[in-house]
């Protein structure tokens, strides 16, 4: 039987292949493995995937010998921000070749990054348009983020930089707000990221009541290190997470899936810091303005009440003045009077007898002595009423300047109350709030998240 030797048929097919494809061609390919040996050889294996099944449907070796590897590699970084890298697609421009030994493979010559670049934004752009087809793109974003959020769930490495940037920035910062957080050690960058993140969230979702945001803090790396917070189950999570999650994971420029589905993105591990002491410092300003204008109204108020105390004794000296000085016309003229009919009596009855003039003398010291004791009682009632008056008075004012104290808001707070508000105003009467409503109660040493059930 005629027969062909296998390194005849492989030299047959080595021929045919050269003659068929005599120049160089493009080849667009994923990278599934990716590996470089100690001469700087780069060896990878390039696979087509079916875009629906996610099934393989072609394979092939390839070679980027060293001194073509050290200027396409740098070349591809600088352009796209990503190393060369498992899971890639990439546009290759490269030789077929075939080996007796080895058989086929791609000898890879040069490489567009502006194709990987592009696929890289068309999978950001899959994972985007699946939240929002599973409507949870926003979910974490209508999760209201409370006014002092001091207890904080912080995922990052322990060892990250960006994580002491912030440790450091919440220190200086935010120790006189008494801001709390724990952190949830996770893998930050490489394959093992996503995964390794979702577990915090999940550690962090069994004791969601003990904290009021969940923080995501890395320093800054290189573009390709971003890539596992875009991945789909990553966001997911984030976006259905029950409390508001802030991210900070240190890029300038890019904007990660992360962000995009977090209820607030901040650039960096030190800007999240900086956003949640503002948030304090922001409302003991506001405090401190209120406490200012209560203080400032009682004042005018007691200061008024002076006013008018004053104004009262103004008018109420010269009415008692005016009594007296009617009072002793009054009594001059009844002397002038009882002089007159004295003179008259004695002029006209100069016969009586001593004893009746005695008589007539006692009867008029006697009326005398009365309208005095009059003049004396009328005087010492009017002096009884006005210290009255001014007791009370100044009763009321020290009334409400004890009100004053009283009412403090931090005196309040501190005594074992409590304020209730919803939406940063405060409840002062039960037809304020609704069931389901979302209430704050603070109290001496902190504040309270509630939800109304009854009433």
């Amino acid at each position: 039987m005629e027969h062909k030797t296998l390194s005849g048929l492989n030299n047959e097919i080595k021929t045919s292949l050269y003659k068929s494809f005599p120049e160089t061609v493009w080849v667009v390919a994923e990278i599934s493995e990716i590996k470089t040996n100690y001469s700087g050889h780069c060896y990878l294996e390039l696979i087509e995937k079916d875009g629906n099944k996610n099934q393989i449907l072609a394979k092939s070796r390839a070679t980027i010998w060293a001194y073509v590897y050290r200027m396409l590699s740098a070349y591809f970084k600088d352009s796209t921000g990503y190393d060369l890298q498992e899971g890639l697609k990439v546009l290759l421009k490269a030789n077929v070749e075939f080996h007796v030994l080895y058989g086929m493979s791609l000898n890879i010559v040069d490489i567009d990054p502006g194709y990987s670049l592009g696929d890289i934004e068309k999978q950001k752009q899959e994972v985007l348009n699946q939240l929002k087809d599973d409507g949870i793109i926003d979910l974490n974003k209508e999760i209201e983020l409370p006014v002092l959020p001091g207890k904080l769930a912080v995922i990052s490495s322990e060892t990250a930089a960006g994580y002491q940037d912030f440790c450091k920035q919440i220190s200086q910062k935010g120790d006189q707000f008494n801001i709390g957080f724990e952190l949830f050690p996770a893998v930050m960058q490489g394959d093992k990221a996503s995964a390794s993140i979702i577990a915090a969230l999940d550690s962090i979702y069994t004791i969601s009541n003990r904290y009021d945001a969940v923080v995501i803090i890395r320093g800054g790396g290189a573009k390709a290190d971003m890539h596992c917070f875009n991945e789909y189950e990553l966001a997911a999570n984030i976006a259905q997470f029950p409390l508001p999650v802030l991210t900070g994971i240190g890029h300038e420029k890019d904007e990660s899936i992360a962000d995009i589905v977090a209820n607030t993105k901040l650039k960096t591990p030190t800007a999240v810091a900086d956003y949640i002491c503002d948030k304090f410092s922001s409302q003991e300003a506001y405090i401190q303005d209120i406490s200012s204008i209560f203080s400032n109204t009682v004042q005018r108020i007691i200061f008024q009440a002076g006013n008018q105390l004053n104004n009262i004794k103004l008018k109420v000296a010269p009415l008692v003045n005016e009594k007296i000085h009617n009072k002793k016309i009054e009594i001059k003229d009844i002397i002038y009077q009882l002089n007159r009919s004295v003179k008259n009596i004695t002029l006209e009855q100069s016969s009586l007898t001593d004893l009746h003039k005695q008589k007539l003398d006692n009867y008029i010291n006697t009326i005398v002595s009365l309208e005095k004791q009059r003049l004396t009682n009328y005087i010492n009632q009017i002096n009884i009423k006005a210290v009255k008056f001014i007791r009370e008075e100044s009763t009321i004012i020290e009334l409400m300047e004890e009100r004053k104290k009283a009412n403090d808001p931090v005196t309040v707070i501190n005594k074992g109350y409590s304020v209730l508000s919803k939406n940063n105003r405060t409840i002062q009467s039960v037809n304020d709030i609704d069931i389901n409503d979302k209430v704050s109660i603070k109290i001496k040493d902190g504040k309270i998240e509630a939800v109304v059930t009854n009433k």
